[in-house]
Protein backbone atom coordinates (compact mmCIF):
# COMPACT_ATOMS: atom_id res chain seq x y z
CA UNK A 1 0.00 0.00 0.00
CA UNK A 2 1.49 3.33 -1.05
CA UNK A 3 1.84 6.11 1.48
CA UNK A 4 0.30 9.38 0.42
CA UNK A 5 2.41 12.49 0.96
CA UNK A 6 0.52 15.21 2.82
CA UNK A 7 1.19 18.92 2.85
CA UNK A 8 2.49 18.76 6.42
CA UNK A 9 4.99 16.07 5.36
CA UNK A 10 6.37 18.25 2.58
CA UNK A 11 6.70 21.33 4.80
CA UNK A 12 8.90 19.31 7.18
CA UNK A 13 11.36 18.52 4.39
CA UNK A 14 14.39 20.66 3.63
CA UNK A 15 14.87 22.24 0.24
CA UNK A 16 17.67 21.05 -2.05
CA UNK A 17 19.62 24.22 -1.28
CA UNK A 18 19.30 23.66 2.47
CA UNK A 19 20.39 20.04 2.03
CA UNK A 20 23.38 21.06 -0.10
CA UNK A 21 24.41 23.70 2.44
CA UNK A 22 24.19 21.17 5.27
CA UNK A 23 26.27 18.65 3.32
CA UNK A 24 29.13 21.10 2.83
CA UNK A 25 29.31 21.79 6.57
CA UNK A 26 30.42 18.23 7.27
CA UNK A 27 31.79 16.78 4.03
CA UNK A 28 33.42 13.34 4.23
CA UNK A 29 37.09 13.76 3.35
CA UNK A 30 38.09 10.13 2.67
CA UNK A 31 36.54 7.27 0.70
CA UNK A 32 36.02 5.38 3.97
CA UNK A 33 34.19 8.33 5.52
CA UNK A 34 32.03 8.65 2.39
CA UNK A 35 31.09 4.97 2.53
CA UNK A 36 30.37 5.15 6.26
CA UNK A 37 28.13 8.20 5.76
CA UNK A 38 26.28 6.61 2.83
CA UNK A 39 25.73 3.34 4.68
CA UNK A 40 24.40 5.15 7.74
CA UNK A 41 22.05 7.26 5.61
CA UNK A 42 20.80 4.18 3.75
CA UNK A 43 20.20 2.41 7.06
CA UNK A 44 18.24 5.38 8.40
CA UNK A 45 16.09 5.67 5.27
CA UNK A 46 15.48 1.92 5.05
CA UNK A 47 14.51 1.71 8.73
CA UNK A 48 11.93 4.46 8.32
CA UNK A 49 10.56 3.76 4.84
CA UNK A 50 11.59 0.24 3.77
CA UNK A 51 11.79 -1.96 6.89
CA UNK A 52 11.98 -5.18 4.86
CA UNK A 53 14.98 -4.04 2.76
CA UNK A 54 18.04 -6.15 3.69
CA UNK A 55 20.39 -3.15 3.85
CA UNK A 56 23.18 -5.20 5.48
CA UNK A 57 23.43 -7.30 2.31
CA UNK A 58 24.29 -4.33 0.06
CA UNK A 59 27.96 -4.02 -0.89
CA UNK A 60 29.43 -0.52 -1.10
CA UNK A 61 32.43 0.74 -3.02
CA UNK A 62 34.01 3.97 -4.23
CA UNK A 63 34.67 4.39 -7.94
CA UNK A 64 37.48 6.72 -8.94
CA UNK A 65 36.75 6.33 -12.66
CA UNK A 66 33.21 7.71 -12.99
CA UNK A 67 33.07 11.41 -13.85
CA UNK A 68 29.49 12.06 -14.93
CA UNK A 69 27.51 10.48 -12.12
CA UNK A 70 27.46 10.58 -8.34
CA UNK A 71 26.98 6.85 -8.11
CA UNK A 72 25.47 3.75 -9.63
CA UNK A 73 23.61 0.72 -8.35
CA UNK A 74 24.62 -2.64 -9.81
CA UNK A 75 22.34 -5.66 -9.50
CA UNK A 76 23.38 -9.21 -10.41
CA UNK A 77 20.18 -11.17 -11.06
CA UNK A 78 21.96 -14.53 -10.90
CA UNK A 79 23.18 -13.98 -7.33
CA UNK A 80 20.78 -11.22 -6.18
CA UNK A 81 23.88 -9.23 -5.21
CA UNK A 82 23.48 -5.46 -4.98
CA UNK A 83 26.46 -3.09 -5.13
CA UNK A 84 26.30 0.67 -4.80
CA UNK A 85 29.35 2.46 -6.24
CA UNK A 86 29.80 6.08 -5.17
CA UNK A 87 32.10 8.58 -6.88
Amino acid sequence: MARQLTFSDSTDQRTLTESADAATDDFPETPTALLDRAQQHATNVATEHFPDLPIEEIDWEVSHRAQRQAGVTKYDSTTDEITIALT
